[in-house]
């Protein structure tokens, strides 16, 4: 009898083992994920509610209401489907809103599933084998994390497919993005010691694989803070999108002295400063131009002056070169194929060395005051990215 007792603990312990294991994984993205099955020219999201409140990702997914603690959606040829766990007190409230809104939805315990093909939808009951092996493939044989906070993958368009996720750290977040694939990959770095590397300077590396996958509003935050740092009051040309054109680059940031350079063998590229000089020059210093008007009165405008601004080749030190004729104290700075542009010879030279490291042009760190500058202070302390082949990482730390 004690045998037979002891069994039967056994069995029950394995089971209660098994129910666990299978409810934890049911509560993971990938699970929701894989539930919807697999198909080509798809587009999916899924995400944690808490990130919701810091991130609006929600505003991109239509027909999907705003009560799910975890939600995966995708879009592809045939319709749109969802795979969420409503909160406690939504559980039955969604299938009603979404049945509203002319959408099919079935339910697998605590998960809300739902279509709107047009099509009758097959019980997911059938598919929840397939999606625990394909959720513990991900989690063995991938080594991902169990519990990501966003999951995004996009191959709608065969030329542009790329994947990325977002998982908790003990600092923040941290997210992998893969440029050239849907196919969702594990980490390839670790973090850099930025307080020995940089202090508390920021040293954004620019890379256009970087910048496709930056919002928009970041970009033209950059692109203003590096016309504003370097006196481009009046003109703000678009400096970071005029290097990327000839090959990958860097900015340093300190405090009030900055630097923006560039990896290239290009020699147009000092051509093209010249010219936002020129430019700048004449809009601070126009001249009164007259003209004829229809009923042959003299009208005025004021056009742009001219300008004589250069760099002084003749008084040049350490690599960098001033400018001449030119209201603003700026530096030419070079040494085999980097070009620094920067308002101080010191940080010049510092952009300069960086960009002659490998390891260094293939990281960046923001921090201080350039986050405030992409409006990202008030929530983070400091955020570092790496670039490895098609591979780019994100570490972002919260302020406590």
């Amino acid at each position: 009898m004690k045998v037979v007792a002891l069994s039967w603990g056994a069995v029950s312990i394995a089971i209660v083992f098994v129910c666990v294991i299978l409810s934890s994984i049911s509560m993971s993205l990938w699970f929701l994920m894989a539930l919807l099955g697999d198909g080509s020219g798809e587009y999916s999201v899924g995400y944690y509610n808490s990130l919701v409140a810091t991130i609006p990702i929600e505003q991109s997914l239509p027909h999907v209401p705003s009560s799910y603690n975890r939600l995966v959606y995708k879009k592809g040829p045939q319709g749109e489907y969802i795979a969420g766990i409503p909160k406690v007190r939504n559980q039955f409230s969604v299938m009603q809103d979404l049945r509203e809104q002319q959408w099919e939805v079935r339910r697998l315990g605590w998960i809300v599933v739902a279509s709107n093909t047009g099509s009758p939808m097959s019980s997911p009951y059938k598919r929840v084998v397939g999606a625990i092996g394909k959720t513990l493939h991900t989690l063995i044989l991938k080594r991902l994390p169990l519990y990501p906070i966003a999951i995004v993958q996009d191959e709608s368009k065969s030329t542009d497919a790329f994947s990325a996720y977002v998982e908790e750290s003990r600092k923040g977040i941290h997210a992998v993005i893969n440029t050239d694939s849907s196919r969702f990959i594990r980490r390839k770095m670790y973090r850099s010691d930025t307080n020995t590397a940089l202090g508390e300077s920021s040293y954004v590396a620019l890379h256009s694989d970087v910048l496709h996958f930056t919002p928009s509003g970041v970009r033209e935050a950059l692109e203003r803070k590096v016309s504003d740092s370097l006196a481009f009051k009046k003109t703000h040309p678009r400096i970071i999108e005029s290097f990327l054109q000839h090959g990958s680059g860097a900015v340093l940031y300190e405090g009030d002295l900055f630097a923006v350079g560039l990896l290239s063998s290009d020699t147009n590229v000092a051509t093209q400063i010249e010219a936002w000089m020129h430019e700048e020059q004449g809009m601070r210093h126009p001249f009164k131009k007259a003209f004829a008007l229809p009923d042959r009165t003299i009208g005025y405008e004021y056009v742009p002056g001219g300008s004589k601004a250069s760099f002084s080749l003749n008084k040049g030190t350490n690599n960098c070169f001033p400018s001449e004729n030119y209201d603003e104290h700026i530096f030419l700075c070079g040494k085999d194929k980097a070009l620094v542009l920067s308002n101080d010879q010191q940080s010049g030279n510092r952009l300069v060395s960086f960009l002659g490291s490998v390891t260094t042009v293939q990281r960046g760190f923001i921090q201080g005051s350039m986050l405030d500058a992409i409006g990202l202070g008030d929530q983070m302390r400091k955020i570092e990215y790496g670039i490895s082949e098609d591979v780019i990482e994100i570490w972002a730390d919260k302020k406590v």
